[in-house]
């Protein structure tokens, strides 16, 4: 069955796949031989498109969420890219084949009502340059508070942007620049649908 309706209200949605279309912004860095120095050459929007399967909602009975309702979702399948001008390369971010993907999860952020609500992802994907890879099964994990909507629907007071990410990186070496080094800034969703609605599972 499909569903277009945005899942907005007091509570989360029950289970189903759904497809979010988002940019990334990720700051291109010339770092230098010891690391300490960095040089911004580029700010690159990547485009991005991912597939998720959410379970339906559960309260946590125990540790610090307790009370709270969770969500876990399994990440299906993502891509990402921009073209670098200064290094006239298409960067493409895609998830790993053959990887277990972790689960993400979606937490309410009070015990008495389900949104808003914390996202955090976990996604392990490759990296390639014009198509030659240069890091393998790298773990993203981008996380972010206060949405209001589940799916993110684009609207930044309901899917507001996204500024916490992992503190490891994706680098390549570059025969003019040395180690080039992508940090992402920022992720904003503009646009998810509920495209298929699950059965009950829980």
């Amino acid at each position: 069955m499909v569903s277009r309706k945005r899942k907005t209200g007091s509570q989360f949605p029950p289970a189903g796949i759904d497809i979010v279309e988002h940019e990334l912004t990720v700051d291109m860095l010339q770092v230098s031989a010891k690391g300490k120095q960095k040089k911004l050459l580029e700010s690159l929007v990547f485009k991005g498109r991912m597939t998720l399967e959410r379970s339906n909602p559960y309260r946590i009975a125990r540790g610090k969420d307790a009370g709270k309702n969770k969500i876990e979702f399994d990440v299906l399948t993502w891509t990402a890219s921009a073209f670098s001008k200064e290094l006239q390369m298409e960067i493409l971010y895609i998830l790993s084949e053959d990887v277990k993907q972790k689960p993400s999860m979606i937490i309410a952020e009070q015990t008495n009502r389900d949104f808003p609500a914390e996202f955090i992802f976990n996604v392990t994907f490759d990296a390639r340059a014009n198509n030659q890879t240069i890091k393998r099964r790298h773990h993203g994990r981008p996380h972010g508070t206060g949405f209001l909507t589940v799916p993110p629907d684009g609207n930044r007071k309901n899917s507001p942007t996204i500024r916490g990410f992992e503190d490891t990186f994706v680098q390549l070496k570059h025969p003019a620049y040395g180690t080039i080094r992508f940090v992402p800034r920022q992720c904003n969703d503009n646009q998810g649908e509920t495209v298929v609605s699950l059965p009950a599972s829980n």
